[in-house]
């Protein structure tokens, strides 16, 4: 229901009289009765609601394929369907549509995953009235709206950004470069800032894109088959100069024989790229070490440093969006605080795991791992 206001009366009249179209996909006559109940209790000028019911998950799916609803109520344990697979399916089905789990006291740590693979809400059955699902309802509505439009702000500006972030740097560049004509050392400094704060801009642009897509579930791995020590070398490769710079050694431990694993090679390598950025900034002595072990169903890959460490108040934040630990005021080179939670959320998507061990003033080492091709197949 939307309401506005009239310019000559000044009274705030109805806009759209349409009511919002709420699927209940559940197969207890007694909740269904009880929820048409509820609805109909709850219902307002601000609430107006036409409740649909599906019977089992296959009917409630062919009726989110006909589309025009705006939000669903979902039994997690229904007769064709049970546990977080019935979410998984729904969720698949219905892309940006709001989904509010219903369960039982005894299912709550299953609504809370369900939660975390992106439902919008969970209700205790034995515990709704009508004031709740009212709220409930809404407020998932509102959530699922203002996540769409950070997505499509987020997406707009970043793509805005680039273009012309790309032209300014390439017009310092060509200055630096003396292609216009030659400059003095001062101007030479200013101009190296400016494609140093230009380069930050860019990576904040880029780590936001991927923050946002891991979190509205857009971003897509695309598996294969890959040797490993490859794709560590490439890695290093890229710091190699940067890490002489500083005075440090790159080191690979891996094992003699060839070590496959089955992934997304471009967001793997993003993975180690973030890490090993984080343990060459933070180190002023000493080595960075990636290894590999072979385990008998999985992969652990981890980067090793002899860095300023993390204390303990600050490791279980580690991952969070935003955070920087350790970070010196001044010049050089500066993070945008995404990194480790971008590659946490690349682990997830892979059904890795991600951990770190750290002590201060001795150097912090993160691991992350995941099955190989064949136990992935003897663990679906």
């Amino acid at each position: 229901m939307i309401e506005g206001k009239d310019e000559m009366t000044g009274q705030y009249q109805r806009l759209n009289t349409r009511p919002t179209k709420i699927l209940l996909i559940e197969d207890s006559h007694f909740a269904i009765r009880k929820a048409k109940e509820m609805i109909a209790e709850a219902k307002s000028a601000q609430f107006d609601v036409e409740l649909e019911c599906a019977g089992n998950l296959e009917s409630g799916l062919t009726r989110l394929a006909m589309g025009g609803i705006e939000a669903v109520l979902l039994d997690l344990g229904l007769t064709d369907s049970h546990g977080l697979n019935t979410f998984v399916r729904v969720n698949a089905q219905a892309s940006g549509v709001p989904i509010i789990v219903l369960t039982g006291l005894e299912d709550e740590k299953l609504a809370t995953e369900a939660v975390n693979k992106g439902a919008q809400d969970y209700l205790v059955k034995s515990q709704v009235d009508s004031n709740l699902l009212k709220r409930s309802i809404l407020y998932a509505i509102e959530r699922k709206r203002l996540e769409k439009v950070r997505d499509e702000f987020i997406d707009i500006i970043s793509h805005e950004l680039r273009t012309p972030l790309s032209m300014i740097k390439e017009s310092i560049t060509l200055m630096l470069d003396r292609v216009p004509g030659e400059i003095n050392e001062q101007q030479s400094r200013i101009l190296s800032i400016s494609k140093e704060n230009i380069d930050r801009l860019a990576r904040l642009i880029n780590d936001l894109l991927d923050m946002s897509k891991i979190e509205s579930g857009k971003l897509v791995i695309k598996k294969k088959r890959f040797e490993v020590l490859n794709l560590i070398k490439e890695a290093v490769s890229i710091f190699e100069a940067r890490a002489e710079e500083k005075g440090l050694e790159l080191r690979i431990n891996h094992p003699e024989r060839s070590v496959e694993i089955y992934a997304d090679e471009d967001k793997i390598i993003q993975v180690l790229i973030i890490l090993i950025d984080n343990a060459i900034k933070f180190t002023s002595k000493g080595y960075i070490e990636i290894s590999v072990l072979d385990l008998q169903h999985g992969v652990e890959i981890s980067v090793t440093d002899t860095g300023i460490g993390i204390s303990k108040k600050d490791l279980p934040r580690v991952f969070d969006k935003f955070t920087q630990f350790g970070r010196e005021s001044g010049p050089g080179k500066k993070g945008t605080g995404l990194g480790l939670s971008i590659a946490m959320g690349i682990m997830k998507l892979h059904r890795g795991e991600f951990w770190v061990k750290s002590e201060l003033g001795r150097g912090t080492k993160f691991t992350f791992s995941f099955a190989k091709l064949e136990a992935e197949k003897i663990f679906r």
